[in-house]
């Protein structure tokens, strides 16, 4: 434990850079130090190497899940007669998640886009000495698109320069995510497919972009039950969803 009284040491399990970005800074906004693991396996190693007061586990990693890291936590707990808060967190957000989360041995469940409030609450309520968050007040956020501006700002904690970081970062991005897309239907790959657009939903979603987020999920369900007919049509909603995206960001950016 750290020697501040309110703050806590956090391991947090996200492969997303966006994602990554935006929860360490409401953590050290809040006065914790974080340590990120990109994986699965990473966050075992993390685990193994220093004392963390909780775990933030995202659910879908790379080289191993967050279901199969939480259930190898709690095996070696067993040794050592101890047990970590661990706080799922998961794009889905769908009926019986929570469940599943806690049936896997995880203490809470939080659904991304991360928001600030949230994330205090929980944290509070399993370790109990984390600090309050105060919204910055919002202002000089352009009305453009379909963007909620407000629920953007309130997401970062009212941080203006904060949004502007991410906002830059996925504009630079999600280039790659398409192309990885394109790749995989190109080659009727349906894991790779399921994987990208998972990705880009993740991102995504950070801008409260539901059309966005919907063309994407909807590929990623393409990719999931491996019926490639429509992703080629699916696709083109998705392109020309985020070309409208990016000029409504820009505005973000710009301003």
């Amino acid at each position: 434990m750290n020697e501040c009284s309110n703050s806590i040491h956090i391991l947090l399990a996200e492969d997303n850079v966006i994602n990554q970005k935006l929860a360490v800074h409401l953590l050290k906004k809040q006065g914790h130090t974080v340590v990120i693991a990109a994986d699965g396996k990473a966050t075992i190693a993390a685990f193994e190497n220093e004392k963390f007061d909780v775990v933030l586990m995202d659910i879908q990693m790379p080289e191993m899940n967050g279901f199969e890291a939480t259930a190898i936590i709690r095996e070696k707990e067993k040794t050592i007669s101890s047990h970590i808060p661990i706080i799922a967190l998961t794009a889905h957000a769908m009926k019986g998640d929570r469940e599943r989360c806690l049936a896997a041995g995880m203490d809470s469940y939080i659904s991304k886009p991360i928001q600030a409030d949230e994330l205090s609450r929980v944290i509070e309520t399993l370790v109990g000495k984390t600090r309050s968050t105060i919204a910055e007040p919002i202002e000089g956020v352009p009305a453009r698109m379909k963007l909620d501006h407000p629920a953007l700002l309130a997401q970062v904690g009212g941080d203006m320069e904060l949004l502007r970081d991410i906002v830059s970062l996925f504009i630079e991005d999600y280039p790659r995510g398409l192309s990885e897309i394109r790749a995989a239907i190109g080659c009727n790959d349906s894991r790779a497919l399921e994987s990208a657009a998972h990705a880009l939903r993740g991102a995504a979603s950070n801008f409260h972009a539901k059309s966005t987020v919907e063309a994407a999920m909807r590929l990623e369900e393409i990719g999931r039950t491996a019926n490639m007919i429509h992703a080629v049509g699916a696709l083109s909603v998705l392109e020309t969803d985020l070309a409208a995206l990016e000029l409504a960001l820009c505005a973000v950016v710009e301003g």
